[in-house]
């Protein structure tokens, strides 16, 4: 969705002509009016539903900007999701360089641990999570239960989460789906 170049004109001559006073909500409303029109709640939904990671020929930048968007408000979600959506930790830097697409369930499963049901499902969003690229690069093509204490130790809150389940499954994958939708519909659709 390209952002109407106009509402930010607007937006900064009001700025300038009065700093002092100048209130957000005027272009919160037109933004807000732009996704209503743009990206209805359920097409944004649904396309979140389809994102998946792209091994070659394209950019996974919004995947990964989506991630860490989920993690920056996930505490805030978790807290019961009440009123604007917030950054509950503001002590924590989130860069966008400093951090990997991780593949929950191997990329590159080894064919002693390959799951027939989970291949299909290895790019998609639910099968995914972000890592710091040292430790991505560490986890490789490790098994679950094998990347379990690098999730357990992480400074991400989605990644201590998923430390908890037992085994990763078909039901793992569609439960996290689930979660990263529902988070993004908090935080964009209030």
């Amino acid at each position: 969705m390209k952002i109407e170049p106009t509402y930010y004109y607007q937006e900064l001559l009001v700025i300038r002509q009065n700093p002092d006073s100048y209130n957000t909500s005027n272009l919160r409303q037109k933004l807000r009016k732009l996704i209503d029109e743009k990206a209805p709640e359920r097409v944004f939904k649904t396309n979140l539903e389809t994102l998946e990671y792209r091994d070659s020929g394209g950019s996974n930048k919004p995947l990964k900007y989506f991630l860490m968007t989920v993690e920056y408000y996930y505490q805030w979600y978790k807290n019961g999701a009440v009123v604007n959506p917030e950054c509950v930790d503001k002590s924590r830097v989130y860069d966008f360089a400093g951090t990997s697409i991780e593949h929950i369930y191997p990329q590159n499963a080894e064919i002693s641990f390959l799951d027939s049901n989970l291949e299909p499902l290895k790019n998609t969003l639910g099968n995914l999570t972000i890592l710091d690229p040292a430790q991505n690069t560490y986890a490789g093509n490790d098994t679950f239960v094998e990347k379990k204490p690098l999730y357990q130790a992480s400074s991400m809150l989605l990644n201590r989460d998923i430390a908890v389940q037992a085994n990763w499954t078909q039901q793992e994958i569609n439960n996290h789906k689930n979660l990263l939708v529902d988070v993004a519909l908090k935080i964009f659709y209030p």
